[in-house]
């Protein structure tokens, strides 16, 4: 099972399960749910958050906790962003939601005596002491992280076939599509490519100013090896042969590919 602890103001959501629902009835719970087979836990959770409450998230990075019962084993992420305002989705399973602090829970009939203190650890989590937040600094788990990156090509379907691959590969799934474009998407990041109207003739050069290349982890070695093989057939050519697989330093074990457009990406393993 997973479950979200939704963070705002000091307080966290809890969902209200019907009395006449059969499993845990007539308790305050956290958002969540089952997850499918062969359904990843962040994947299900972002499932679980829409279906019942109607909120876009992005859910990433290891468990804030597990909960271990009798009949369960439920892994915790906590969350201070999501777009869209939570609203009861699934009126079978729940009857009301409400926003509470830790303290408030204490007084509630719940699905796990557990729920407050993790709820006040995830708050505090969430939202650290005044002093310890510099006063310019953004607030939510997210600020920093790299959103999105959008790349402009020259041809939408050459460009799909080299990065759809490749994404793939590393763990993207396709995120968007339409006329133009296409995404890929590995929480909390995505990758767009757009052969756009407004694109300026001249093609990518790499080696004047502006963006020089993509790095991304690429697990181990071997993978590094196995990506270096199967790239030419699908439009990637290694540069720097002759330094490979050091071409970025005697400690650094890294491919760097080109794709027919002159787009250059590094794949790192992991121990570099």
């Amino acid at each position: 099972m997973v479950a979200a602890v939704l963070c705002r103001a000091g307080r966290a959501l809890l969902v209200h399960r019907s009395p006449s629902r059969g499993w845990y009835p007539d308790v305050w719970d956290l958002p969540g749910g089952h997850v499918e087979p062969g359904e990843d836990p962040q994947r299900a959770l972002e499932r679980e958050l829409t279906e019942e409450l109607g909120i876009t998230a992005s859910v990433a990075g290891e468990p804030f906790a597990r909960l271990r019962g009798d009949d369960f084993v439920m892994d915790v992420w906590v969350l201070d962003q999501w777009r869209g305002e939570a609203a009861n989705q699934d009126v079978e399973e729940h009857d009301a939601l409400a926003w509470l602090t830790a303290d408030e829970m204490t007084a509630l009939r719940l699905a796990d005596a557990r729920l407050p203190e993790l709820v006040r650890a995830a708050l505090q989590q969430s939202s650290p002491s005044p002093q310890a937040r510099p006063s310019h600094r953004p607030r939510g788990a997210s600020c920093g992280r790299l959103h999105h990156i959008e790349l402009w090509v020259p041809d939408i379907d050459r460009a799909t076939r080299s990065w759809g691959w490749l994404l793939s590969e590393l763990g993207y799934e396709p995120f968007q599509q339409w006329a133009g474009g296409r995404s890929w998407r590995l929480p909390p990041t995505y990758i767009v490519l757009e052969q756009s109207p407004a694109l300026l003739p001249g093609g990518h050069e790499r080696t004047r100013a502006g963006l020089n290349h993509l790095a991304f982890h690429a697990g181990t070695r071997e993978h590094v090896d196995a990506l270096v093989v199967a790239a030419p057939a699908h439009g990637w050519t290694l540069l720097f042969p002759e330094r490979h697989p050091y071409a970025g330093g005697p400690q650094h074990y890294a491919a760097y590919l080109s794709d027919t457009d002159g787009y250059e990406i590094e794949l790192v393993a992991d121990d570099s």
